[in-house]
C-alpha cells in the first residue's frame, strides 16, 4: 500500500464521521515508515475542524511543519474556517497574512471564508 491509497481509507472514515478509525490510519501511516504528505495532514485537519476540536487541528499544523511538511492553501483555508466558526477573526485574519508571507496564495475560498465571517460578525 502507498500513502495516496492509505489517505482515501482515511478520507473515507472522516466522511463517515470516524474520525478514530482515521487517526489509527494516519498513525498506521507513520509505522509502515511512509512519510505522510500534505493532504494526509489536511484530511486529519479538516476532520479535527469539523468535530470543533480547532486546537488539535493547529497542533497538527505545527507538526506538519516541524516534519517538513509546508501548509498548502488547503491547509490555510480549514484552519481559517475554524477560528471562522467559533468566532475568532483576529486569528483567522492571522493565519491569513501567515499564509501570504508563506507565499501560499488565497484563492477564492480563502476570500469567501472570509467574507462570510466578517459579514456575519456584523
Amino acid at each position: 500500500m502507498n500513502v495516496f491509497t492509505l489517505n482515501m481509507v482515511m478520507n473515507a472514515y472522516v466522511q463517515l464521521g470516524k474520525l478514530e478509525n482515521a487517526i489509527q490510519v494516519f498513525d498506521e501511516i507513520q509505522g509502515m515508515g511512509i512519510n505522510p504528505v500534505v493532504s494526509s495532514y489536511n484530511t486529519l485537519i479538516t476532520a479535527y475542524i469539523n468535530q470543533g476540536l480547532l486546537t488539535t487541528a493547529i497542533n497538527l499544523k505545527i507538526t506538519m511543519e516541524k516534519n517538513g511538511i509546508s501548509p498548502n492553501a488547503i491547509t490555510y483555508n480549514t484552519i481559517i474556517h475554524g477560528f471562522c466558526k467559533e468566532g475568532k477573526l483576529h486569528d483567522a485574519f492571522k493565519d491569513f497574512h501567515e499564509m501570504k508571507r508563506e507565499n501560499v496564495n488565497p484563492n477564492i475560498v480563502t476570500y469567501n471564508t472570509l467574507i462570510t465571517a466578517c459579514s456575519q460578525a456584523g
